[in-house]
């Protein structure tokens, strides 16, 4: 504040000795505004209205108009394009512009030396566990190879001896011997009498002695075998033999059961990323939660804006269940559909069946039906369910869901709602 009133002191004088307003001259002082100007001011303006104005000049008229000559050190202006204030200072030939509004930004300076490393922070909590992902459709792994051949077992024992055959038949009688000489004939005495009555058979003479045998006649044929005669005892065990040849491999025995449970081991080192898969093996689906109230009206004209008519017994394409995906060659693909059946408005009856089927590039692959009828035909609750199994061409398959209604009521309208619904695309590679 010294170098305003510095400054301004010169100008503020001549001022006032012109000026019409209120003003004292009170010793070597002035006073504006004031007849008691403070005895330390050399120029004491006051006023509760108004300010002080001193000369206003742009940076051009400032540096080039002003004629500054010996002397003019601490002479102040105003200066309109930097909005500042500006005194001369004589010591260093030069303007020194103070207050009001800021420069113009400076060129950035270089960019500071890194700074050193801070230390490590403390290890983060783990997160929660995510959920359990779904099961996969896995292959039977191959048959494990052949187990070695088993060691041959020991020699069996000698069976007993069997029983001796029955004897064979006694062979033909050998060649009767020649017949003895006769004997001398006894002489003849007188005329033979009568003849007596006849004697007694005398007595039987000795036999006589047996003629040579004959040769032996030719061996008869062979008896038929003899029944087995009883085991005989078992004799000891003989010698070990050698060790045999190793015999072929026996078939496996079943799997026995599986074991408890281990105890679970330490986290290991996370692996390294594989390598990507074959493309066209994976999950697509589609899903909707939105109801969705569809009609018949038997006449295949829309009954509700809210709905969607259709003539009983024609298919309706079941809204949001649409699935394409891109099929590799070989695979095999699992095609499911589920969904929830409902009737809820008491203007419309409830269909006694309702159809779904599965297309693949509209070509029906697979359908069912549910039961909804009740005794009101009014309140059905339903659980609808289809799973096919498809084994298509490679390329771009398309999906869908189709529904429809029996004809069941001639001259009534039927109508059922249906909410959460999945189709799901399950690719299995080769």
């Amino acid at each position: 504040m010294r170098i305003y009133f510095r400054l301004f002191a010169t100008a503020m004088i001549m001022l006032q000795l012109f000026s019409n307003g209120t003003s004292a001259l009170a010793q070597d002082n002035v006073g504006i505004g004031t007849t008691t100007p403070h005895e330390n001011a050399i120029l004491d303006v006051s006023s509760n209205k108004k300010g002080l104005l001193i000369p206003r000049l742009n940076t051009l008229q400032r540096t080039t108009q002003i004629n500054l000559i010996a002397g003019a050190d601490g002479l102040i202006v105003y200066d309109t394009d930097l909005s500042q204030f500006c005194y001369w200072d004589e010591t260093n030939a030069q303007w020194v512009c103070i207050g009001g509004g800021f420069g113009s930004t400076g060129p950035t300076g270089p960019t500071g030396a890194q700074g050193a490393a801070g230390p490590a922070g403390a290890p983060g909590s783990n997160g929660a566990t995510g959920p359990q992902g779904p099961t996969g459709v896995g292959v039977a792994g191959p048959t494990g190879p052949t187990g070695p051949v088993g060691a041959n077992g020991l020699p069996g024992s000698t069976g007993a001896t069997g029983p001796a055959g029955p004897a064979g038949p006694t062979g033909a009688d050998g060649i009767a011997g020649p017949t003895g000489p006769q004997g001398p004939t006894g002489p003849s005495t007188g005329v033979p009498g009568p003849t007596g009555p006849a004697g007694a058979n005398g007595a039987t003479g000795p036999a006589g002695a047996n003629g040579a045998t004959g040769p032996a006649g030719p061996a008869g044929a062979q008896g038929p075998a003899g029944t087995n005669g009883t085991n005989g005892a078992t004799g000891p065990a003989g010698p070990a033999g050698p060790q045999g040849p190793a015999g072929t491999n026996g078939t496996n025995g079943a799997t026995g059961p599986a074991g408890a449970q281990g105890p679970a081991g330490p986290q290991g080192p996370a692996g390294p990323t594989g390598s990507s898969g074959t493309a066209g093996q994976g999950i697509s689906q589609a899903s909707a939660t939105s109801e969705v109230r569809i009609i018949g009206t038997n006449d295949g004209s829309y009954s509700s804006s809210a709905g969607v008519g259709y003539t009983p017994g024609a298919f309706q394409l079941v809204d949001a269940m649409s699935v394409t995906r891109t099929v590799t060659s070989g695979s095999s693909l699992l095609v499911s559909f589920s969904g929830h059946v409902e009737v809820d408005d008491l203007n419309w009856y409830g269909p006694e069946l309702i159809y779904f089927r599965i297309l693949r590039d509209g070509t029906e692959i697979g359908r069912t039906a549910t039961y909804t009828h009740d005794d009101a035909y009014y309140f059905i609750n339903s659980n609808v369910a289809l799973v096919v199994g498809d084994t298509p061409a490679a390329g771009n398959r398309t999906y869908t869901v189709e529904c429809w209604i029996p004809d069941t009521y001639g001259s009534g309208t039927e109508s059922f709602n249906i909410k959460e619904r999945y189709l799901t695309v399950t690719e299995i590679r080769p």
